[in-house]
Formats: structure tokens, sequence, C-alpha cells
């Protein structure tokens, strides 16, 4: 009946309004479309943008206040006086912040952005590899030699074994990373092989 027919198409179409609302899926909804993906995706990446910049703010702020801290610390107590000890917590938490910044700077980047992933790439290689691996490295053995120095015994404490054991991790880190990578990851074997290996380093 036309009465019976309306009333269900009225039906109908409330329920389509009250899912559109609620976000439900309706029979109406329109196919996606290269418009509406590409502005999702900005939104993405927009969001993701901003939860990068609140990572950033807090991973900053938290290596300004170390460094800065044990920096003031060391050099307003005569550093000179402190022998070969003095340079060991400089160079480790400068270390750590290289570190630190070079694991960071990769995370805003993207594939979709080849440019700006190669850029993040080179700027995490050099933080890491070129600048805080070797200032972990000097700092250590300037602990170690000032234990030397003084005829006392190595990895006594859980501070020293804690840092042995990160700077071991360290290395391995660091040896994943170039062999998955450098020279197209052939150490690994090269191809979809060394990725597999990459992702453990990652």
């Amino acid at each position: 009946m036309p009465g019976q027919e309306n009333e269900q198409i009225e039906d109908l179409e409330a329920r389509q309004a009250l899912l559109s609302e609620t976000g439900g899926p309706t029979s109406r909804e329109p196919s996606p479309n290269p418009d509406s993906m590409g502005a999702n995706a900005r939104a993405v990446g927009e969001a993701r943008s901003k939860g990068d910049s609140i990572a950033g703010t807090i991973i900053f702020g938290s290596l300004a206040t170390v460094v800065g801290t044990t920096w003031a610390v060391v050099l307003s107590n005569n550093p000179s006086k402190l022998g070969w000890f003095a340079p060991h917590p400089l160079l480790q938490t400068l270390g750590l912040s290289l570190i630190t910044y070079g694991i960071y700077t990769l995370q805003p980047t993207s594939f979709a952005d080849p440019r700006g992933k190669a850029a993040g790439l080179s700027r995490h290689q050099i933080a890491i590899f070129c600048l805080g691996l070797p200032c972990l490295l000097v700092g250590s053995w300037s602990i170690w030699h000032n234990k030397e120095l003084f005829g006392k015994p190595h990895i006594t404490t859980w501070h020293g074994t804690f840092g042995a054991a990160c700077l071991l991790w360290t290395f391995f880190q660091v040896f994943i990373g170039i062999g998955s990578v450098w020279f197209g990851g052939r150490l690994f074997g090269g191809g979809m092989k060394a990725k597999a290996v990459w992702k453990y380093h990652r």
C-alpha cells in the first residue's frame, strides 16, 4: 500500500541519517575517492607530526636536563683535579644525547617522502656512528684508564655492569644497522634477507 510504503521509506531514511551521525555504515555511503583519501593521509600526517612534536619536546627537554645537570656539576667542581674521571660523565651524557637524537630524527620521516627519508637516514648515521659512538668510546676509555692508574678493579658495581652492557648493546645495534643497510645489506645476504635482519635493528 502507498501509505505503508512511504512509512518504510521514511523509516529507512531516518535509520540511514542516524547511522551517518554515529559513524556507522549506510547503504548510501559514497565510495572513497582519491581526493578524500589524500585528505585522510594529510590528516594522519598532521596528527603524526603533532605527536612527533610532543615527543620531541619531552625527549629533548629530558636530555637537556640530564646533560645540563651533569656538565654543570662536573665543570663547577674543578674538573682538572678529577683527572681522567672528568671526561667520563661529560662524554657519556653527550654520547647518549647524540644517539637519542639519531634515533629520534628518523621517526617523523616517511617512505612517501624519499628525500626526507634519505636526509633522516644521513642524520641518523652521522649522529650515532660519527659522533655519539666515539663519545661513548672515549668516555668509557677514560674511566677505564682512570681505574688503571689507581690500580682499581673494573666493573664492580651495578653502574659499571649496566654501563658495560649498554655499551655492548650499542655496538651490537650499530653492527646490525651497518650490516643490514650499507652496501645493500650484503653482510646479511642482501635484499629481503637483509631487511629481515634490519627489522631487529629497527
